[in-house]
């Protein structure tokens, strides 16, 4: 089978997008031959079947989007396109329909967001099937919905082997994630004063950079900072920016609790990737209680709750070692039994294989 991957950008040094290089070296294992078409190219070490082309431009412009049908031909001359497979770009989903319709390529859209706008129901009427890592993270009633779980590496991120300490003062606490006010990291600035006086070695670190061209998001880190100093915590808060997803492991394994307060209500990649490193992960997202499973009360906290979130923070703070470490056992386990990279790239090589018949037979 021959894959097209269609997604905004594609690097070893990416920080958020970071992760869709080992997807593709992943899915590159279960076919035959994968192309990858992005909006921009980076560092790359793929598989000898891989190809990528660049588009050379950010954005689902027309214009943009007219460079696909050179680079559409250029591959099918080579060899045939059995499917494409689009990555959280629902409007690319949309300007490639009619190409897929010409070499009769069935097209497979991922989506992992709690915004539903045009170009997504549209999309839905041109893809033949639409993928979601939860029911939360694709809003849209359609039979052509299949949730299929994330696809985090449980071989990259790993629990550290040290030793945990019950009680300390220096509880390292860690957030990762774009800065956008659909995060809400003032939530988790608001418990600390309050929490440093108990916990005088406390330290907070965001881990996480604005969207580049996006003034809401710029906004909102200025926001943070001001609010950092009128709280008076800039002794213990970091605001790092972005590093490259390979490196986040490390921040992960040197932290004690991760937090997630975003508002987004999907299942973020970040609380996985934290679950899978053995670290307790508060978050204010409903997606992630079956994977909390009798952990729930302690680990979830109402959207924008302070006192909700400083309540279970002390609690955790206070377990005994050992009990935070059974926890993190658990949590990981569940993460790699339903959201492991290996699954989800079996699922969707089912569904790819699925599609192409489906499209051949038609």
């Amino acid at each position: 089978m021959h894959v097209i991957i269609i997604t905004p950008e594609v690097g070893l040094e990416l920080d958020v997008r970071g992760f869709i290089h080992g997807w593709i070296s992943e899915l590159a294992a279960q076919v035959e031959h994968v192309t990858v078409v992005a909006l921009r190219l980076g560092k790359l070490q793929l598989p000898s079947n891989v190809e990528a082309y660049s588009l050379g431009h950010e954005g689902a412009r027309l214009k943009t989007a007219l460079r696909l049908v050179p680079i559409f031909w250029r591959i099918r001359k080579q060899r045939r396109i059995d499917l494409i497979f689009v990555h959280m770009m629902p409007k690319f989903a949309v300007l490639v329909g009619p190409v897929a319709w010409i070499f009769r390529a069935p097209i497979v859209l991922w989506y992992a967001h709690g915004a539903v706008g045009w170009p997504l129901r549209a999309a839905q009427y041109l893809v033949d099937v639409l993928v979601t890592p939860s029911p939360e993270s694709c809003r849209i009633s359609s039979p052509k919905v299949r949730v299929i779980g994330h696809g985090v590496d449980p071989e990259l991120f790993q629990p550290a082997e040290r030793h945990r300490e019950s009680g300390k003062e220096a509880q390292r606490l860690l957030s990762i994630g774009r800065i956008s006010p659909s995060k809400d990291y003032a939530t988790v600035l608001r418990c600390l004063p309050a929490l440093v006086r108990e916990f005088p070695g406390l330290s907070y670190e965001i881990v996480g950079s604005p969207t580049e061209g996006f003034a809401r998001d710029i906004r909102f880190a200025q926001d943070l900072r001001v609010t950092i100093r009128d709280l008076g915590i800039g002794a213990l808060v970091r605001m790092t920016g972005s590093i490259p997803n390979g490196d986040v492991v490390r921040r992960y394994q040197s932290s004690d609790i991760f937090i997630n307060p975003s508002l987004t209500g999907s299942l973020d990649k970040t609380g996985l990737e934290a679950m899978l490193c053995g670290i307790p992960t508060l978050s204010c997202n409903k997606s992630y209680m079956s994977l909390f499973g009798e952990y729930a009360d302690l680990l979830y906290f109402e959207p924008g709750d302070t006192d909700g979130l400083s309540r279970r923070l002390v609690k955790l703070m206070r377990m005994p070692a050992d009990s935070v470490t059974a926890m993190g056992i658990a949590l990981r386990q569940r993460v790699k039994d339903n959201h492991s990279l290996p699954i989800l790239m079996r699922r969707l090589s089912a569904i790819f294989n699925e599609s192409a018949r489906r499209t051949v037979s038609l």
